[in-house]
């Protein structure tokens, strides 16, 4: 079985200390309740990054983990001054800082509730982190996926200059252009636990996923909790989200979508201070909740979308018995919207006056029914349904009603399939409005749907147990048994359903991410040992000509070699980029007589070419600008093993020497 080891275990604790810690902090100091504060304590985290990280490189400072220890003094301080100065006012005015007569179900806390729900938690996060562990093969392992290049190469970036800001991401492979947007929050605390550790920049990624499922399983615990769930319900949700093949598993090998994952992870926390918020009305909590908002932002705003739809249908069922609810709400709403503009007026801006990336279009994949039976019986990109969480989803069916506190989480749910079904099977412009938040992909919305019905199976959990108990007190009817019996119950059905899905699902979902990391087209043993190779050819300050379409730019990730091109291109997207790069990826090769090639090498210092042994995506072939090298006088082979090919620039005295090839003038 795969182990982290010492050193990633080390890590491990690192990256839970830094996204748990600060934001644990100042929901503390807010007086939430404790376990929202817990649940919360990522999203918060998250937030304070988002919030100070353009600041600091808005005035020219280098980010490290001590200005995220600033922020979390500020956010402290902010909090409890707010809750300060409210106590005083309501004080002098006699008024109660809590006026909503809806309150709902408290968070008590009673031992061996707690317990249980810990005990939950903590099955649900192994059963997730042993999946991923094991598909990653170790903590080091590149994932060879197209996404994986950017977000690798973003935290080598911010790791090196230190520079937090969105946009200053464009340096990756956007240097051209003038407006430029990047949510990169995710990436800046994966770069400040790269600060506090000597870890790889693929171990800094794969620790971070490591810890999703347990994440949204301690959140999704904390809300159904907070909406009157009962302790069995509660407990078994995250040890049964942690065996869903759509989240968070096949985001690791789709993409792989890690900010969005991150996000999506974090919405039950963000949905729970929002009930805090409307229930309780903790002035302290105005601050939470837009930082909070902030954080998904900055995380990845698909995230963001999908956290405003749930509170949608949060706020209509809310509303929807009690009318007049809607003007107190509706002002608590109006300060929250307005505190997270200001606070992330970085990212509102951003978001719409920036170029951030090209909108995706998927194509069509099947009929709406034959997508929505793929989904409903989670045969989504499988070849076999998960038969047995299709079991409980029935189970949970059958006494729905006692979930009708949950009834608008479930409309959302509804939503989100409405939403998959018109990604899989429509065109036209209005699936792409409603789709776009989610770029068109309906993997991003399938995974949306896992969290909803882990709920319901789940609740198919609780119903399967409460029916052998009930069986049982025909035999033994004394009442004083009969919470201990449903306990003794809930864990035999779990206990049942990890052995009837063999090992709660751990083989079938590291098997199906393993995808991303046995393959090796991105960075071949081949191509890295070239990339070692380049480490003491390559000088100070100079770049490496590369073909975007072969995983050659992950040689900034892994070696801190700087590429020409910084992620993956697609062929037809070549002509919307920068004037330099398409002459680069197009004329590269007719650096002998070409003068205006010979110019972009000395202004970007580009010192060795490096191709190759493989291309990203299998139909991708050579670009035309790095066709027919070995004939060019300008380039000397200096490495040549297994297929991968590097070669020094060593330009000509004058344009016009060495022979003219296809697609080459003399003159340039």
């Amino acid at each position: 079985m795969t182990t982290p080891g010492t050193s990633g275990v080390v890590l491990i604790l690192i990256t839970l200390l830094l996204l748990f810690g600060p934001g644990a902090l100042v929901c503390l100091a807010a007086r939430l309740p404790l376990w929202s504060a817990v649940a919360a304590a990522p999203l918060v985290t998250y937030g304070l990054v988002a919030i100070l990280g353009p600041v600091v490189a808005g005035f020219g400072w280098d980010w490290s983990p001590a200005w995220l220890g600033a922020a979390t003094v500020v956010g402290v301080l902010a909090v409890t001054a707010t809750r300060l100065a409210a106590s005083r006012v309501a004080v002098r005015h006699g008024a109660a800082l809590t006026d909503d007569p809806l309150q709902g179900p408290a968070l008590r806390s009673r031992l061996p509730g707690d317990l249980a729900m810990v005990g939950g938690i903590a099955v649900g996060a192994v059963i997730g982190a042993l999946a991923a562990l094991r598909a990653m093969g170790g903590l080091d392992r590149v994932n060879q996926h197209w996404d994986a290049i950017f977000h690798a190469n973003a935290v080598r970036f911010i790791l090196e200059t230190g520079n937090a800001d969105p946009s200053a991401l464009r340096a990756i492979n956007d240097y051209e252009a003038t407006s430029f947007f990047y949510p990169n929050t995710y990436h800046v605390l994966a770069a400040t636990v790269g600060q506090l550790t000597d870890a790889s920049i693929p171990a800094l990624l794969n620790s971070q996923f490591l810890l999703l499922a347990g994440i949204a399983g301690l959140g999704l615990c904390v809300l159904l909790r907070r909406y009157g769930a009962g302790i069995g319900l509660a407990a078994s949700v995250p040890v049964v989200l942690a065996t869903f093949a759509a989240f968070p598993n096949d985001l690791l090998d789709w993409g792989p979508l890690l900010p969005y994952g991150t996000g999506l992870a974090l919405v039950p926390a963000f949905l729970v201070v929002v009930t805090d918020l409307v229930r309780d009305r903790n002035p302290a909590g105005f601050l939470v909740v837009a930082g909070g908002a902030v954080g998904l932002l900055g995380v990845h705003p698909g995230a963001a979308f999908t956290a405003l739809l749930f509170s949608v249908a949060l706020f209509a069922l809310r509303w929807r018995g009690e009318i007049r609810l809607i003007r107190p709400d509706a002002v608590v709403l109006a300060v929250v919207g307005v505190l997270a503009v200001a606070l992330g007026y970085r990212y509102v801006v951003g978001s719409l006056t920036a170029r951030t990336a090209a909108v995706g279009d998927w194509p069509v994949i099947g009929t709406p029914g034959a997508v929505l039976g793929q989904l409903l019986t989670l045969n989504h990109g499988k070849l076999y349904p998960q038969y047995w969480l299709v079991l409980l989803m029935i189970l949970g069916l059958f006494r729905l009603r006692k979930l009708r506190e949950l009834y608008w989480f479930l409309s959302a749910g509804v939503a989100f399939c409405v939403l998959f079904v018109m990604a899989a099977s429509y065109e036209g412009t209005v699936v792409a409005v409603l789709t776009g938040p989610w770029w068109n992909d309906r993997w991003r919305l399938a995974a949306v749907v896992a969290i909803v019905m882990a709920v319901l199976a789940a609740h198919g959990i609780v119903t399967a147990a409460e029916l052998v108990t009930a069986g049982i007190r025909r035999f033994s009817p004394r009442a004083a048994q009969w919470q201990r019996s449903l306990a003794v119950a809930v864990v035999a059905v779990l206990s049942l359903f990890g052995l009837l899905s063999e090992g709660f699902y751990i083989d079938a979902n590291a098997e199906r991410m393993s995808v991303a990391y046995v393959q090796s087209r991105t960075v071949s043993a081949a191509e890295d040992a070239a990339m070692q190779a380049l480490v003491d050819l390559v000088q100070p300050g100079q770049r490496v000509m590369n073909d975007p379409l072969d995983g050659s730019a992950m040689m900034y990730a892994l070696y801190n070699i700087t590429p020409m091109f910084g992620h993956v291109v697609q062929p037809d997207s070549i002509p919307n980029m920068g004037p330099d790069q398409q002459r680069l990826l197009t004329s590269f090769k007719c650096l002998d007589t070409d003068s205006d090639i010979q110019d972009l090498v000395r202004r970007y210092d580009i010192g060795y070419v490096f191709l190759g042994d493989d291309f990203v995506v299998p139909r991708f072939t050579r670009v035309s600008g790095l066709e027919d090298l070995a004939i060019v006088d300008s380039l000397t082979p200096v490495y040549a093993e297994d297929g991968v090919s590097i070669y020094q620039v060593q330009l000509p005295a004058s344009a016009g020497q060495g022979p003219t090839l296809d697609g080459c003038s003399p003159t340039g």
